[in-house]
């Protein structure tokens, strides 16, 4: 099964999009966390059929929210986040099916916006460049996740410690020189969000706004109580 976690406008707190994230509840095992069953997948080579079920059943999803009116998505700009594994990054094969899922879906590429993680880029450069050009053309929207992840990073923040606000602001104002829009994931505080809002962070995503929410909470919590405000919301 699929949650959702809502992605914010880091200074208003409003919505501005969406990450799916995948579980996997079985009835013997219990929760089994992805950082388990994920690399399980890329070993066996199943990776891919994994992310084509995210897919489907987020553009489900996508699909029962437009045809009940809820127009969030269509008329904000308001995008779901899919992770693409760094295993997918290489293999042209698999995002020439994906990008065909995903217009057979009767969806747009411009619904959706794929995280691509820097270690998977790095891993074949001359490939993945290749691949992301073709994403591009198609008009995904293009975000590179887990950013420095291991020196200085934008995800999981518990909170920006002193000696981290600088690389933090570091990587916001490079961000903001070359046109790209920094999210931090993992913002768990308050201090934490006013630290990232005075700092000039576009996004942000953690437990501090919401927890990863079921298709049915997601839709109450965040859909239908944004439908009487959609003309305050910001466009991501």
């Amino acid at each position: 099964s699929i949650r959702i976690q809502p992605q914010v406008n880091a200074q208003t707190h409003q919505l501005t999009g969406a990450e799916i994230l995948l579980r996997w509840d079985d009835s013997t095992l219990g929760s089994v966390p992805p950082g388990v069953f994920i690399p399980i997948a890329e070993e066996r080579g199943l990776i891919n059929e994994v992310t084509k079920l995210v897919l489907q059943l987020t553009a489900h999803a996508l699909n029962a929210w437009k045809k009940q009116g809820h127009t969030l998505f269509t008329d904000q700009g308001i995008r779901m986040a899919i992770n693409i594994s760094a295993k997918s990054i290489d293999d042209l094969v698999f995002i020439d099916e994906f990008i065909a899922e995903v217009k057979q879906s009767g969806l747009s590429p411009t619904d959706f916006e794929l995280e691509l993680t820097e270690t998977g880029i790095m891993y074949d450069p001359e490939t993945a460049i290749e691949i992301i050009k073709k994403l591009k053309q198609e008009n995904f929207v293009l975000a590179i996740d887990d950013f420095g992840m291991g020196h200085s990073s934008l995800s999981y923040l518990r909170n920006i410690e002193a000696e981290n606000m600088a690389i933090v602001k570091t990587i916001i104002s490079t961000a903001q020189i070359f046109g790209m829009k920094t999210l931090a994931e993992g913002v768990e505080d308050e201090e934490t969000a006013n630290e990232l809002k005075i700092l000039g962070c576009d996004y942000a995503q953690g437990y501090f706004f919401s927890y990863p929410l079921t298709i049915s909470e997601f839709e109450e919590k965040w859909i239908k109580q944004n439908r009487t405000s959609r003309g305050n919301l910001n466009n991501r």
